[in-house]
């Protein structure tokens, strides 16, 4: 052992568990490249992989990568890559990848239907090899073969788009009937769409309805919305407010959002359905928090309405709850329309709209033009009212001369005026 470079305290760490002296020891056995004591190499790799040292692990499964010392076995190796993948061994993760194709294609060869499904699924990704159709349609091809369902679903998808192959609809859509005469709810759904618009097929409105109305008994949401669309608009199929109505509610409790929206459409219009505002905003809320953006323009446009139409009654609370919104969602102001408000709201004693057309005049916000004087008028007028925004205002103004002639008496009058009523600036002041 000492020959070796195994010092008595060397061994008598990894003896105690210790996971890089395990390393260590069996590194040294390892570099002798002695057959004999490549049994001991392997002992101390496992007992250091064990106590999760991710070099081991590393080293553990190129081992049974390579077969060195051990039978050769892909998938022991691959387990331990993986546990040094996990530990964050760069190397691994790498070789991860090149093994998993391995494994795959070693499976395949021996005629593993699955295997070869998943083996193409990882051509047609390039998740963890290059994209390669020729190499997918192979493989997806002897899984056909085997009968394997989402084999036929893929295979079709590429003859559908024209990848590896020229384009092929009518190859595409026997594949899609015999996986959707399977049962498959997206060869349903393909096979369908097929029907409808005559690619690959005859165009069958009977068979096109039937095959959505399979996917939609297995809960299809997809299905259920084009069922609902084809009864909605009555082009291909007798219109049907009912059925439309049934078909979009169901997909829309699934979470279609487009379902949810032509769903908050139809209780607006009262088609299929007793007219329901109040189930209309909740399904346009539904569809807004489902991303779907028509519901959450509708819902904006909604609001903005409402609020404008409060605050064109000199509602002010209304009325800055209209600029926040428009803030909120970068919507235009129509300033003019927004001053009339205010001038309204002024008209029943609002002391905070008085103080707002100040700032319009002083501002010189459009449609006025740039007056302090009569910002200071309406300013006073607030200030009669006991607004400590006025107070304080009115107090800057004689601070420095703005409307008024500078008087810094007056100044220091008004801020505390202010400050009585709890004005911040002022008390500051």
């Amino acid at each position: 052992m000492i020959k070796l470079g195994i010092s008595p305290a060397l061994l008598e760490q990894a003896l105690q568990d210790n996971d890089k002296a395990q390393l260590e020891i069996a590194g040294r056995f390892f570099a002798t490249k002695d057959e004999k004591l490549l049994i001991k190499a392997i002992y101390w790799f496992q007992k250091s992989a064990n106590n999760n040292n991710r070099d081991a692990m590393f080293s553990l499964a190129t081992l049974y990568y390579r077969g060195v010392g051990v039978k050769k076995n892909l998938i022991e190796a691959s387990h331990w890559y993986k546990k040094a993948a996990n530990q964050g061994h760069c190397k691994a993760k790498k070789i991860i990848y090149r093994l998993t194709l391995e494994l795959l294609t070693q499976s395949a060869e021996q005629e593993n239907s699955e295997a070869m499904y998943e083996l193409a699924r990882q051509y047609l990704s390039g998740n963890i090899s290059e994209k390669n159709y020729n190499q997918a349609q192979h493989w997806l091809t002897k899984a056909v073969n085997l009968g394997h369902i989402k084999a036929m679903v893929n295979l079709a998808n590429l003859y559908d788009q024209g990848l590896a192959t020229p384009q092929d609809t009518k190859q595409a859509a026997h594949l899609y009937l015999r996986a959707a005469q399977a049962g498959n709810t997206l060869a349903c759904i393909k096979i369908a769409i097929m029907y409808l618009k005559g690619e690959g097929v005859a165009k069958d409105l009977k068979a096109s309805v039937f095959w959505f109305e399979q996917a939609a008994q297995q809960g299809n949401s997809d299905a259920l919305f084009n069922l609902a669309n084809l009864y909605y608009e009555g082009k291909e199929i007798p219109q049907n407010s009912t059925k439309a109505f049934s078909y979009f509610f169901s997909a829309a409790r699934l979470g279609h959002a487009a379902a949810m929206y032509n769903l908050a459409i139809l209780y607006q219009q009262g088609y299929g359905i007793t007219k329901d505002l109040t189930q209309a905003q909740y399904w346009l809320q539904q569809a807004s928090q489902a991303g779907y953006q028509a519901a959450h323009h509708e819902l904006i446009t909604s609001q903005l309405a409402q609020f404008a139409k409060l605050a064109s009654q000199g509602n002010r609370d209304a009325i800055l709850q209209y600029i926040n919104l428009c803030a909120l969602t970068a919507t235009r102001i129509d300033n003019e329309a927004l001053l009339n408000w205010l001038l309204k709201a002024a008209e029943q004693n609002n002391s905070n709209a008085m103080v707002d057309i100040a700032n319009f005049y002083s501002s010189g916000t459009p449609p006025l033009k740039q007056d302090y004087q009569q910002a200071m008028q309406w300013l006073q007028k607030s200030a009669a009212l006991s607004n400590h925004q006025a107070l304080h205002l009115i107090g800057y103004a004689y601070l420095v001369g703005q409307g008024v002639p500078q008087d810094t008496k007056q100044a220091i009058s008004w801020f505390e005026k202010a400050a009585k009523l709890k004005n911040d600036k002022a008390m500051v002041k």
